[in-house]
């Protein structure tokens, strides 16, 4: 028993910093990546997010690519899963 007491805990003490290093990656984001993130998490694509903002496409593609970089992620889903539990702890 005490094993696994020591597993959930280690298994806690990991998602406890995964979540902090999530917070403190989206800290990097800019504002304008930030507003790209919103709207793409949004379920918008990146034509309609040009026009919102005013930009060019090639402008949210290359926002859009460095906020994934800087969060860490390589797909839009993962992307969404990681927006996903930001927000949630932002509440």
């Amino acid at each position: 028993m005490i094993g696994q007491t020591g597993i959930l805990q280690r298994s806690l003490d990991q998602s406890v910093s995964l979540g902090e290093s999530l917070v403190a990656k989206s800290r990097l984001l800019s504002p304008p990546e930030r507003q790209v993130i919103d709207l793409v998490f949004d379920g918008r694509l990146n034509k309609s997010i040009a026009k919102e903002l005013g930009v060019s496409m090639r402008t949210v593609e290359a926002r859009r690519s460095k906020s994934m970089k800087k969060l860490g992620v390589k797909s839009v889903s993962e992307l969404i899963q990681v927006w996903t539990k930001l927000k949630a702890s932002q509440v």
